[in-house]
């Protein structure tokens, strides 16, 4: 039994992102694009802009002056300085290049899944946005529902607010959706974002239905990046540094089990965990420990 549908989410912020499925339905500010489906966009009413650069002498210096009544000659560049443009457009979030017309938008539109990020935020209350793409849904013979964000989502951001662990077990499913070896996605990239006095999740947090389960279930990417920001105002640099790297090791030690073993970025300025889910065999499970 299967089924599609749109899902909705308060408290999630979608930016940077580019087109995400067939069909979707993103709605985010920094774009300003109701769809980020291109084939949705209508192009008749956009217009290619027109641009001249008009060189006037004058007694100090060249001045510029712009207008409408010529067009940049941008389609007698090379393919490949073509999709160098769309590739930095797309990944800063920039999508109005796909209203130019048609030859851009198709050019363009193969781009999208090789640099679009989709990124959301969780349990932040100042930051939230309207999102909805299908999801497809089944429910096995057991009763459990599972749910498959759409394969052309290759590359993803989440950013946990630790101190809002109430909160994020809404954002279960969403998170499960991109799950799973079914569909080989690029990249997931996870930021834990946590306060003086907060706990990351450990062990038992790690179990069960919760949100932070979800995260164990990414074995899909071929790699994934896991940073701790932890604010600690007056803390000592070198103390605080220290303190940081033992939450890593708690939370790699559980993780590794279902993502693999990680590679331990010990420097102040790269900190971090990076594993390879996909290629995670869990009998050969060794775990790596390096500095950087």
């Amino acid at each position: 039994m299967s089924s599609t549908g749109n899902i909705a989410f308060d408290d999630m912020e979608i930016s940077d992102v580019s087109d995400v499925s067939e069909g979707s339905n993103v709605e985010f500010g920094d774009a300003e694009l109701n769809r980020l489906d291109p084939s949705g966009i209508d192009l008749n009413s956009f217009a290619t802009p027109d641009l001249r650069i008009v060189a006037q002498r004058t007694e100090k210096e060249p001045a510029l002056e712009f207008s409408s009544s010529t067009s940049f000659p941008f389609h007698k560049l090379s393919p490949e300085l073509r999709l160098l443009v769309y590739g930095l457009l797309i990944a800063a979030g920039d999508l109005n290049i796909m209203r130019t017309c048609k030859l851009v938008h198709k050019e363009a539109a193969y781009e999208l899944q090789k640099h679009a990020v989709l990124r959301m935020n969780f349990g932040f209350d100042d930051q939230w946005s309207l999102a909805s793409f299908p999801l497809t849904a089944s429910i096995n013979l057991a009763g459990h529902l599972t749910c498959q964000a759409p394969k052309s989502i290759q590359r993803i951001e989440c950013r946990f607010n630790v101190g809002a662990e109430d909160e994020l077990d809404v954002y279960t499913y969403l998170i499960k959706s991109f799950g799973g070896r079914e569909v080989a996605r690029e990249s997931c990239t996870i930021f834990l974002d946590a306060g003086p006095s907060d706990f990351l999740p450990d062990a038992y947090d790690f179990s069960g239905g919760t949100a932070w389960h979800a995260v164990t279930e990414l074995i899909g990417f071929k790699t994934l990046v896991l940073k701790i920001r932890r604010d600690l105002d007056d803390e000592d640099v070198h103390d605080s540094h220290r303190f940081l790297l033992y939450d890593y090791r708690d939370v790699r030690e559980v993780l590794m089990t279902t993502l693999g073993p990680a590679i331990l970025d010990k420097s102040v300025e790269g900190h971090g965990l990076k594993f390879h889910p996909s290629d995670f065999k869990p009998e050969k499970n060794a775990e790596i420990d390096t500095g950087v």
